[in-house]
């Protein structure tokens, strides 16, 4: 609930309350100072205000920053790595003091660190001799895989992962949607799969223009599979003739085109 008030200079202060409510229980009414409402729109764009200060701090490396989260990025030679680490964690001592005076926290257990290069760069280090990179004396993780926006990130920038993801949820979708596909019309299951299944095909399509051959096919079985449930079609049975009827999308160089 939401009350707005005048102040003594005729400004509107907003005076906040809140509950939380777990399963059938509700706690108590709490006067909320400051803040803004638990799922605002506004509570990313506010944020982002809030910090947008924070970029004046990093001296060394490239910000990429999202509603909750800071990223930062710089680029060395293998050769110098040991010098491109000191001045990783030299900035992110300043942004940890700018938190500090902004009364915020960083939270070293979600920090994650991932070194990118081609295979052959990757693959000749050894991460116990890396200098540690470290937020507020805890040192950070050297992660193989990270998820961003929901792209699974790999070192070598392989797709192998992101495409593993794509096909899993594919075939969970059409697992739920056979078990009813005795009572779905051919438009409604046409439908279902443009709604569902393409989307998933779809997105980030563009940045996974170098994808292998190997991971191309993958996604071409798993959308030759929405075919088969379209049509009732069985395995061991072509669908050139009938995939047209879905627009003749092909996956080419990990785009999905119509």
């Amino acid at each position: 609930m939401f009350v707005n008030v005048s102040g003594k200079n005729g400004y509107h202060v907003p005076l906040m309350r809140q509950a939380v409510r777990v399963r059938q229980g509700t706690s108590r009414w709490r006067s909320v100072s400051s803040g803004v409402p638990q799922g605002s729109v506004l509570g990313p764009l506010l944020f982002n205000l809030c910090t947008s200060a924070v970029v004046s701090v990093i001296r060394n490396c490239q910000v990429v920053r999202y509603a909750d989260d800071l990223q930062l990025y710089l680029h060395c030679d293998p050769a110098t790595l040991g010098d491109g680490i000191a001045r990783v964690n030299e900035d992110i001592e300043a942004l940890c003091c700018w938190a500090s005076d902004n009364l915020l926290r960083s939270n070293p257990g979600k920090t994650k660190a991932m070194i990118l290069g081609s295979a052959r760069c990757v693959n000749s280090l050894d991460l116990s001799t890396i200098p540690p990179i470290r937020v507020s004396d805890s040192v950070v993780e050297f992660v193989t895989s990270a998820r961003n926006l929901g792209i699974c990130i790999a070192p070598t920038l392989s797709w192998r992962e992101t495409v593993t993801a794509t096909c899993n949820k594919i075939c969970r979708t059409l697992y739920q949607l056979r078990t009813n596909s005795g009572c779905l019309p051919l438009r409604l299951r046409k439908a279902l799969i443009n709604s569902l299944i393409y989307p998933q095909l779809d997105y980030c399509s563009v940045v996974m223009s170098d994808i292998t051959g190997v991971e191309n096919t993958r996604l071409q079985r798993a959308l030759n599979a929405c075919v088969r449930f379209v049509f009732g079609v069985r395995r061991d049975e072509h669908i050139i003739h009938i995939s047209e009827e879905l627009g003749g999308r092909r996956c080419m160089s990990g785009a999905i085109t119509l």
